[in-house]
């Protein structure tokens, strides 16, 4: 009888870890305390802390109702608003990075580019777009959102880019703190 506690208890422990992981939490961590005090607890602990936030971002891009959050070289996220936007994102995908390899799909992913070694690989929940490059270089990527900006501002004409994240405002896109911030910054420029 004591074979089969330990089993299952550390059965739940690995669940509780993969839920952990689906929640972009340390699944180690997680696993690991759920061996210590128990797997229902750290399971309900996970349920009360939900998933956890993206505040490793390094810099912030905007492209029309596109904001793409850069995580590191290799990991993005952008928050979209429908259907085209994640149609502009495939399609940019697929015109500058579809050389690696072809297009495939094994249900984990929204959307892989891949030669086996090489990926490209997007996955959609809602509104927010996670973009992860794997053993490719990601300059492209960064040029075409990147270049030219610092901190969401690019160097235009500041009052250009007011009106700008203005709409990115009104449409939801940013919060109204990220606006306040940004208009500050671009007001000092004046």
């Amino acid at each position: 009888m004591g074979f089969e506690v330990v089993f299952f208890w550390l059965f739940f422990c690995v669940l509780v870890g993969m839920y952990a992981n689906k929640l972009h939490r340390n699944p180690f961590g997680y696993g690991l305390l759920a061996a210590i005090i128990s797997p229902l607890l750290a399971f309900l602990l996970l349920l009360v802390l939900g998933e956890a936030k993206d505040d490793g971002a390094v810099s912030e891009s905007y492209d029309d109702n596109i904001l793409i959050t850069k995580v590191d070289d290799k990991n993005f996220i952008a928050r979209i608003k429908g259907d085209d936007d994640w149609n502009y994102l495939k399609g940019f995908l697929k015109t500058n990075y579809l050389n690696i390899g072809e297009l495939t799909s094994d249900g984990r992913f929204d959307f892989e580019i891949s030669n086996g070694q090489q990926m490209v690989r997007m996955n959609r929940d809602h509104g927010k777009v996670k973009i992860l490059f794997y053993g490719v270089d990601s300059s492209t990527f960064q040029k075409k959102f990147f270049t030219g900006k610092s901190d969401n501002i690019s160097h235009s004409d500041p009052l250009e880019t007011l009106e700008k994240i203005s709409s990115l405002h009104k449409k939801g896109l940013i919060t109204k703190e990220e606006f306040e911030e940004k208009k500050k910054q671009l007001l000092e420029r004046i």
